[in-house]
């Protein structure tokens, strides 16, 4: 069983990673929407909170590496884990529920990218706050493609049963 997980989370690692390299939707205006986020959530869902913030936050982190915005990969390894564990620790699992802790979890990711960027990336609150309509785009992005993966993962056997 430890296998198992250990193989499952490496999966979602790379998921997380190469789906927010490769799929990019652009927003106008800056930024970009990507099916990262998505998986971010799952790895909460199918991992539980340690593995769930490892896959989610080393994936998401080896992303801004790769992708040259290595300043931000501290805060995303940090904000990307946290939402993973927010889904894997809420307390239902039906999937009205489910879709509050995405929604949850997004909340929380934009509110730690604002305090990321105020405080370590740019010190200026004025390009901080610019930067919450872009990030609450690319986390309503990964709400809407999330639950539907979910939606269609919670008939097989890769959804644990709670």
């Amino acid at each position: 069983m430890k296998l198992q997980k250990l193989i499952l989370t490496a999966l979602l690692m790379a998921l997380v990673m190469v789906t927010t390299m490769s799929v990019q939707i652009p927003i106008l205006g800056g930024g970009y929407i990507h099916p990262g986020d998505a998986f971010v959530l799952l790895s909460g869902v199918i991992l539980g909170p340690g593995f769930g913030f490892l896959a989610a936050g080393i994936g998401s982190a080896l992303a801004d590496i790769t992708l040259a915005f290595t300043a931000f990969a501290p805060g995303t390894l940090f904000i990307k884990g946290l939402m993973a564990v927010i889904v894997a620790i809420w307390p239902k699992r039906k999937p009205i529920y489910i879709l509050a802790a995405f929604i949850t979890a997004e909340i929380v990711m934009v509110a730690g990218y604002f305090l990321y960027e105020w405080l370590i990336i740019f010190g200026n609150l004025q390009t901080a706050l610019a930067g919450i309509p872009w990030n609450l785009t690319q986390g309503a992005g990964g709400v809407v493609i999330g639950f539907l993966l979910y939606l269609a993962l919670a008939k097989t056997a890769i959804i644990p049963k709670h």
